[in-house]
């Protein structure tokens, strides 16, 4: 008898220790003489952190534009940066644009700056987003003419800053989460007399952090 008692806490202890060091869950059924289930513990699943949203943007733009100031219509390059926020499906901007003839009309050199504050909505398609947009600020202008009188050059300067609306459409496309591709066709009318305004079509990248 002692010698069945020793084995059996023998044997009881052995098992006990066993499963301590196994990483395994044992379920016994209630029922006797039945088999014994045996579960596998699952290894914890990593949590993958969402990527953070990128709200805020800077970068440049491009572009081929047509200035009407009447009664000369222009053809000109345009150049400029801008930085702004998103916020959802809103962004809003300030830029500064260059914008400068291409051509030389009767004698006379015209070149402006717009300085803009913008408002868009993307229309949320994904990595493609058409866009519209409007904005309002003011425009300097400058014009210079040179002219030859009795051997002599002469420069005439001439420059205001007057107002300006602008009204904007185009698309975007998400090459990267860091890097935007956009193209843009604007409107600008400035204040200057009646008749004055800008048409733009601009390309341009975002780099947004």
């Amino acid at each position: 008898m002692k010698k069945l008692l020793l084995t059996t806490l023998l044997w009881t202890g052995t098992l006990t220790a066993a499963m301590a060091a196994d990483d395994r869950v044992y379920q016994y059924p209630a029922t006797e003489n039945a088999p014994v289930y045996e579960t596998q513990t699952q290894p914890a699943s990593r949590t993958t952190r969402a990527q953070k949203p990128k709200r805020f943007y800077a970068g440049g733009r491009l572009g081929y534009g047509y200035t009407s100031i009447d009664p000369k219509d222009l053809s000109t390059a345009v150049g400029g940066a801008m930085a702004g926020v998103k916020v959802l499906d809103f962004r809003f901007e300030a830029d500064v644009t260059y914008m400068a003839q291409t051509e030389l009309t009767h004698d006379v050199d015209y070149e402006q700056y717009t300085f803009l504050l913008n408002a868009y909505y993307d229309l949320p398609l994904g990595r493609f987003k058409p866009f519209v947009g409007v904005g309002a600020g003011a425009a300097y202008s400058i014009a210079t003419r040179k002219y030859k009188r009795h051997g002599w050059t002469h420069e005439e300067r001439w420059d205001d800053t007057n107002w300006a609306v602008a009204g904007m459409g185009g698309a975007s496309f998400d090459i990267t989460p860091y890097l935007t591709a956009e193209a843009m066709f604007r409107y600008i009318y400035v204040d200057l007399h009646e008749d004055a305004y800008n048409l733009q079509a601009m390309g341009g990248l975002r780099y947004n952090f």
